[in-house]
C-alpha cells in the first residue's frame, strides 16, 4: 500500500510526502513540524504549522492508496 501525505495551506497543495509505511496522523489542532520539499514555504512561513482540518481518501488501485490531507495554518508562535 502507498501512503501520501498532502499539506494543504490557502485552498492549495503545498506539499506532498509518499510513505511504503503508515506515519502518525496529526489531529485537528495538533501543532506540527514539515520539513517542505520547497524551501521558499519554510522562509515565508517558519516549519511549524497547525492543523486546521484532516480529510482521508482511499483509492481502489491494485496496491491500494491512502492518501490523508491536512489542511494547515502557519504557527503564528512559531514563524519564519
Amino acid at each position: 500500500m502507498t501512503y501520501i501525505l498532502e499539506i494543504y495551506y490557502q485552498g492549495d497543495c503545498i506539499d506532498q510526502k509518499h510513505q511504503n509505511e503508515v506515519g502518525i496522523a496529526p489531529l485537528k489542532g495538533e501543532q506540527i513540524h514539515i520539513d517542505f520539499n520547497n524551501p521558499s514555504y519554510s522562509e515565508e512561513h517558519g516549519n511549524w504549522w497547525i492543523v486546521k482540518k484532516r480529510k482521508h481518501l482511499l483509492f481502489a488501485v491494485p496496491g491500494g492508496a491512502q492518501t490523508l490531507q491536512l489542511f494547515c495554518e502557519p504557527d503564528p508562535k512559531k514563524g519564519a
